[in-house]
């Protein structure tokens, strides 16, 4: 009669349990990195330094023109139109918005990045605040860089596209806020073009931002450059700045502000 002590079961359940847990690592590994393809978008850590981020989820998209012919996409190209919404400002805060740009008391920040750039640009929504960006993607090198970029404006009438800056591209990402939320802030890092980007989104809350329910987007760009921040105070911001060269690849960027605040200079923002 076989006989088995204790130890030789101890050691085969050990066995089985590791083989068990290798399969279930292996099998759910690539579950994961789809996951974290889908839903791209990385909550900030509380620190003294940022917006207290609560848990949420803005939209960050991939739009690519794989399925459609040349000419569709030419033509999607040169007239993009914003995700249908239903989210819409108060009329307090497009009235607040409308005042300071007819009283130009707007701020407009400090430009990072784009220091091939000589030629300067800005655009300012009339009665809205700004929510995301639609993105070209170019190489400098091997590496990614921002070289298109058009701003998305939330208003009461809904979403709508501002004016484009820089060189179309094949390819698009699209980054916007979650509904009820806008853009506080970016950091972005650049040198002579700009490198990446990352979006910050707070809740929108009368005519200011809630720091409290605040989300931000991965970085899109590459690995150039260091790190540096416009905003994160509450400011709605409504508006982009920057400046290009003569045939747009070289890309600088700044935010417009609703009116004066010291997170328009990188040195303050958070």
């Amino acid at each position: 009669m076989l006989r088995i002590d204790r130890h030789t079961i101890s050691r085969g359940l050990a066995v089985v349990i590791f083989c068990l847990v290798l399969a279930y690592a292996r099998t759910m590994a690539p579950i994961r990195r789809a996951a974290a393809k889908d839903s791209p978008v990385r909550m900030a850590a509380p620190s003294a330094a940022a917006p207290d981020f609560a848990t949420g989820q803005a939209i960050l998209a991939a739009s690519t023109q794989s399925s459609e012919s040349s000419d569709q996409a030419a033509e999607s190209n040169q007239n993009p139109q914003p995700a249908p919404s239903a989210d819409r400002i108060s009329s307090d805060l497009a009235s607040a918005v409308e005042s300071a740009v007819q009283q130009e008391t707007y701020q407009c920040s400090q430009v990072l990045g784009g220091a091939f750039g000589k030629f300067p640009f800005q655009s300012v929504c009339p009665n809205g605040v700004l929510v995301g960006f639609r993105i070209g993607l170019g190489k400098f090198m091997d590496n990614d860089i921002i070289q298109y970029l058009q701003p998305i404006y939330r208003t009461p009438a809904g979403e709508k596209f501002g004016k484009a800056f820089g060189i179309e591209t094949d390819d698009y990402i699209q980054v916007k806020a979650p509904p009820g939320c806008a853009v506080s802030g970016v950091s972005i890092r650049g040198g002579g073009g700009l490198d990446a980007l990352s979006v910050s989104f707070m809740k929108i809350d009368g005519a200011q931002l809630n720091p409290r329910i605040a989300y931000v987007s991965t970085r899109i760009g590459g690995p150039g450059g260091s790190d540096t921040h416009l905003g994160n105070d509450g400011t709605p911001v409504i508006g982009i700045c920057g400046r290009s060269d003569t045939d747009g690849k070289w890309l600088g960027l700044g935010l417009v502000f609703l009116e004066r605040t010291p997170a328009a200079d990188p040195d303050h923002a958070k």
